[in-house]
């Protein structure tokens, strides 16, 4: 079939603009850490519907109204052989839209688990090919899914924040209050002025990402969670 490149213009112009309003799919990618601070990467099969052969993190579709933890333990569960008593979530970050050239459109909502069962093994499904265990800063020399470095630096602190959580998780003197004040202050000290107001709608938004992803009815606001 031929067409003009004018009729050509027009229906790309038409398919980006489906694709902008087009919903995104919500969808999980779950890290898993060991001990010695690597990730466990999976390599998707030839028998799965997109990004064959590419690495990523353990992932999945968000199915109905469940919460996200649920299918992020689900997904874990069925395609590495782990269960949820050989893992503890250390962090869900902030949502990541994804946008490739097939246009495809999700919602990334990312989770990392820590292994506390060094002696678990990894059992695939037909799901994946091959698993690894890398470095973060490998990450990226894989040949991957989009955007699966920017998945995981939503769940790692930077470096200027890391001394004020390990402050805060180990301080056993003072008050929720002063903690809080003290949580502030850093983000003043190393990242310049930060308003009330914009402190307040940080913390909404966690209140609301919290909701989602653990299934809670978040009541009178954040200090309900």
């Amino acid at each position: 079939m031929s067409c003009s490149s004018s009729a050509q213009g027009a229906v790309a112009g038409a398919e980006a603009s489906a694709a902008a309003v087009r919903p995104r799919r919500p969808v999980v990618t779950a890290f898993v850490r060991r001990e010695d601070g690597k990730l466990l990467v999976v390599k998707r099969s030839e028998k799965v519907s997109s990004y064959r052969h590419q690495w990523g993190g353990v992932s999945g579709g968000v199915e109905g109204s469940e919460s996200l933890l649920h299918r992020a333990l689900t997904e874990i569960v069925e395609e590495t052989g782990l269960t949820p008593q050989q893992l503890q979530l250390v962090a869900f970050g902030r949502p990541l839209p994804v946008d490739d050239p097939g246009r495809r459109r999700f919602l990334v909502h990312p989770f990392l688990f820590q292994l506390t069962d060094e002696a678990a093994a990894v059992i695939l499904n037909w799901e994946n090919e091959a698993y690894d265990w890398v470095t973060p800063s490998a990450l990226a020399q894989l040949h991957h899914v989009p955007l699966l470095p920017e998945t995981l630096r939503r769940l790692l602190l930077p470096p200027y924040m890391q001394m004020h959580v390990q402050y805060i998780t180990t301080d056993r003197q003072h008050g929720a209050s002063e903690l809080s004040a003290y949580y502030v202050t850093g983000l003043v000290t190393d990242k310049g002025f930060v308003s009330r107001f914009v402190v307040a709608q940080m913390i909404k938004q966690r209140a609301r990402d919290y909701q989602q992803a653990f299934g809670l009815e978040v009541v009178g606001g954040p200090a309900a969670v």
